[in-house]
């Protein structure tokens, strides 16, 4: 006998679980880690440079003067490629009176700082923040290379406004697609996953395309197994979520027997030694058909009112199959195994 494994390439008829890790949106927050004056140093500094590093009230700047500018703060690079969604600048401030605070960034393009927003701060410390900046902001260059500067408008009156902290914040768009949190191998565990609904026992099927197996003809198809690893929190309860593996070809379906994931991610499979469908053994056309996939739910403790989810991260198929007499493996012609 001969076994053959082919792991997801593309999504298939259902890409129902709701959740996917990453998530499509993704946020990174890059802080101030430097600073230099470049003839704007008028604002009192509090504590330790950079000073606007991190929401402490300890290390910070502030003033009372009309106008007075601050700059020019640097931040942590990014160390992304991914597709842009957005990108925002944010300042951690308070003001005494009716104050406010310009925020400007640099286009490293044109090397001409730009009005990003104006802050209305409060009494009490709160982020503010610009609209989107993405159209300068443009890159993972462009984001890294920025810097800010600071000015105090005065509109009611010279009281003390404060800044406590300023950032970069940007938000990156991952993929979408369901199968390429599960094809990976070895596993990257809870990196890239599916998973159910935190707060409802829905039952979600997800299902994905293969490769051709390239099993020669004339081959005996003696098996499938599928495949997931899958894992489920227990509750206070001890109630976790179910999976089974899953098959479907057009519009026929089967699905294998439910269990119960673990505190672990464990290995799990069902297996279909001929077509439920045809009730004959299978043909290498029809498991070339075949999508693979996982059902799953999320469990409950009605004891306690709690739920916890099924996560999957990975899904393949083991097909096990005899060749003619004759046929050498496709395993040993690609110089793989014994």
């Amino acid at each position: 006998m001969t076994q053959l494994i082919l792991r997801p390439n593309a999504d298939a008829s259902y890409t129902q679980f709701p959740n996917i890790t990453p998530p499509a949106l993704e946020t990174e927050e890059l802080y101030v880690n430097g600073r230099t004056s470049a003839g704007r140093d008028q604002w009192t500094k509090v504590g330790n440079s950079p000073y606007l590093n991190a929401i402490d009230d300890i290390n910070r700047i502030e003033t009372n003067v009309k106008n007075a500018l601050d700059g020019d703060y640097e931040f942590q690079d990014t160390s992304q490629n991914k597709l842009l969604n957005a990108v925002y600048i944010d300042i951690y401030c308070k003001t005494v009176g009716n104050e406010q605070i310009g925020v400007y960034f640099l286009d490293i393009d044109d090397g001409i700082f730009y009005l990003a927003f104006v802050a209305s701060p409060t009494t009490s410390y709160a982020w503010h923040s610009s609209a989107d900046q993405k159209a300068r902001l443009s890159s993972p260059a462009k984001i890294n290379g920025t810097k800010i500067y600071v000015q105090h408008v005065v509109v009611g009156g010279a009281t003390v406004t404060t800044i406590d902290c300023a950032r970069v914040r940007v938000v990156w768009q991952n993929p979408t697609t369901h199968y390429d949190k599960v094809d990976e191998d070895p596993s990257d565990e809870d990196a890239t996953r599916i998973y159910t609904h935190s707060t409802a026992t829905t039952v979600y099927i997800d299902t994905f395309n293969k490769p051709a197996s390239g099993i020669p003809l004339g081959a005996t198809i003696d098996s499938i197994r599928v495949y997931r690893r899958h894992k489920s929190i227990a509750t206070e309860g001890g109630y976790h979520g179910k999976s089974r593996s899953y098959i479907k070809k057009g519009a026929d379906e089967s699905g294998g027997a439910y269990q119960s994931g673990q505190n672990s991610y464990l290995n799990v499979y069902d297996e279909w030694t001929i077509n439920p469908w045809t009730g004959l053994p299978w043909t290498i056309a029809e498991v070339d058909a075949l999508e693979i996939g996982v059902q799953a739910y999320t469990g409950y403790d009605p004891t306690f009112g709690t739920y916890t989810v099924l996560m999957v991260t990975q899904v393949w198929i083991l097909i096990v199959y005899t060749l003619p007499v004759g046929v050498i493996p496709r395993r040993k012609l690609l110089g793989v195994g014994k």
